[in-house]
């Protein structure tokens, strides 16, 4: 399964700080470091594709990317700021 990001939200990046918030009422979540990370990678792809991209814009192996992967795009997903 391919995952995107909802349609109903705001988002901002910079400087590796990801600024988001479901629209229209919010709240804004700020993501850093590894949550930053998967966000950044995860849209348009599946699961396994996700831990490729997060292992290669670390420049690390999968097995160490998989970790925050699993835990981030479960709680995006349980969020409703990911869906398949």
């Amino acid at each position: 399964m391919i995952l995107h990001r909802a349609t109903d939200l705001g988002v901002t990046v910079r400087d590796d700080v990801v600024y988001l918030a479901p629209l229209p009422e919010g709240p804004i979540m700020v993501l850093t470091d590894a949550a930053a990370e998967v966000w950044l990678v995860a849209d348009g792809a599946p699961r396994d594709e996700i831990v490729v991209r997060l292992a290669a814009r670390r420049g690390s192996a999968e097995p160490e990317a998989a970790p925050d992967a699993e835990r981030y795009l479960k709680a995006f997903t349980d969020a409703g700021l990911l869906h398949d």
